[in-house]
């Protein structure tokens, strides 16, 4: 899952229209697996991926590490996954609409062929 957490971190900080979602408010979010335990820090335009939590928590969200990566990679937006009980998300109003926004952004695009 480390893999697919750093491949978003890297997608958020490389995609520019993402840059006036970044500078807005200093935001800490835990994503827990059954196994294992990140935080993604975004403040002040820059997203990054923490291995250690010594931060006030402002979303925690969790679920099996396989319902995880699908949301990581745009499977699936994070309300149909709450919706679901695929994950769960604790957080305010504001910050749900905010890592439902930045999630749905942030997933991979797809190329097409034969144009």
């Amino acid at each position: 899952m480390l893999v697919e957490l750093q491949k978003t971190v890297n997608e958020w900080n490389n995609r520019s229209h993402l840059l006036p979602f970044l500078k807005k408010a200093s935001t800490v979010i835990c994503i827990k697996s059954e196994d294992e335990v990140f935080f993604i820090h975004i403040s002040k335009g820059n997203v990054e991926l923490l291995l250690e939590g010594n931060h006030h928590i402002d979303a925690q969200l969790q679920g099996k590490k396989d319902h995880l990566l699908s949301l990581l990679r745009g499977e699936f937006k994070l309300r149909q996954a709450m919706v679901s009980n695929l994950v769960t998300l604790q957080a305010s109003f504001r910050t749900t609409l905010y890592l439902e926004t930045m999630f749905f952004l942030v997933k991979p695009y797809k190329l097409v062929d034969n144009i």
